[in-house]
């Protein structure tokens, strides 16, 4: 598996978030599998996107199609930064 790792600053979260859902099935098209979204505290227009996908090229191809679709450029989003990761570890944290 691989992993997009989205940041970025939007002008409204919800107007973004009604468009991000809108592209569900696409990214499923692009082998994405599922998701995480998360808000900065302190700003809800400052957001975290990870996206998994099926390999670190389905990834790769799904931003070059955003790319495409000028939805990287869109004036409603500013500072995006996009990076790939892979999986490392992962532990579940429990109380002693």
């Amino acid at each position: 598996m691989a992993y997009l790792h989205v940041k970025a600053t939007v002008d409204d979260y919800d107007d973004w978030k009604s468009s991000f859902e809108e592209y569900h099935s696409k990214r499923a098209e692009f082998g994405g599998k599922s998701y995480q979204l998360y808000q900065a505290t302190d700003n809800p227009n400052e957001i975290v996107v990870v996206i998994e996908f099926d390999s670190e090229e389905n990834a790769r191809e799904w931003s070059a199609y955003l790319e495409d679709e000028e939805e990287l450029t869109e004036p409603d989003v500013a500072d995006i930064e996009l990076t790939y990761l892979d999986l490392v570890e992962q532990k579940q944290l429990s109380a002693v």
